[in-house]
């Protein structure tokens, strides 16, 4: 859904302060699209340098408080600040953490965020965090990821060269292993419409069931990467079509970055 009043606030006050090395991540990036299936309740900062965190949490400290909001520190350590800011009856979530500069493509410029992940690595991010941990906030998202971005299957062989120690087939077993969830695991998520689990599972199932698909027909020396087209847009592959093998192989590298297409 759209960013809410209070995240449009904070995004203003703090635009300036983001860099390619302090830039926007997560739900809030995930759920601008008008369609998703949810609102984010916090705001994610990555840096790519340890002493880069508590330096930027401290700068937008300063910048929230000045312009009068009440602020209040939660969490500080070397690697993740958290903090709470409250404008009238809304409450939000801001972290400031270190993450990995690892990914497929440089961070982006964004007029509302300042810089944000490529679209890619914040879905390929999702996929390891719904492998790795067991919220329904993540299942939500993964298969809105799957509906409107890019399939499964494409976003599992991906993130497989994110964590080279999980292969697809892992990520995926892990992702079916941990979505068990209740009615109730939903009361702290702020949904932008009704939602069915059961209805949800059985999407999951049958995205699973392609992805496994997908990845039994793909060349295992490729795993880890994403296809792109003679553009440079990220697309799914389809491994029996003739325009495979034309497609560009692009890997993960330190910072991400955008590939050289040779036109003949």
């Amino acid at each position: 859904m759209p960013h809410t009043a209070i995240q449009e606030k904070i995004f203003r006050l703090l635009r300036e302060n983001r860099n390619p090395e302090s830039h926007v991540a997560g739900a809030s990036v995930l759920h601008r699209d008008p369609d998703s299936p949810r609102y984010s309740g916090d705001i994610d900062l990555f840096h790519d340098e340890v002493r880069l965190v508590a330096e930027n949490a401290e700068r937008d400290f300063a910048v929230l408080r000045a312009a009068g909001l009440a602020v209040e520190w939660a969490t500080r350590s070397e690697t993740f600040h958290r903090a709470w800011v409250t404008v009238g009856e809304e409450r939000l979530k801001l972290e400031w953490v270190f993450d990995s500069a690892f990914r497929f493509f440089p961070v982006e410029s964004d007029p509302i965020l300042g810089y944000r992940l490529h679209p890619a690595d914040l879905a390929t991010n999702k996929v390891l965090a719904t492998a790795g941990r067991r919220v329904i906030r993540d299942f939500l998202d993964l298969l809105h990821l799957h509906e409107t971005y890019l399939p499964l299957g494409v976003l599992v062989w991906a993130a497989s060269g994110k964590d080279p120690g999980l292969s697809p087939l892992f990520i995926l077993n892990e992702i079916v292993r941990t979505s068990k969830y209740r009615p109730e695991d939903l009361r702290d998520v702020q949904l932008a419409r009704p939602v069915s689990l059961t209805e949800l599972k059985q999407k999951l199932l049958g995205a699973v069931n392609a992805a496994e698909d997908l990845i039994a027909c793909l060349p295992a020396a490729e795993v880890g990467c994403l296809y792109l087209d003679a553009a440079g847009n990220v697309v799914a592959p389809d491994p029996a079509s003739p325009e495979f093998p034309r497609l560009t192989r692009h890997f993960g590298t330190w910072r991400g970055s955008w590939p050289r297409i040779v036109t003949e």
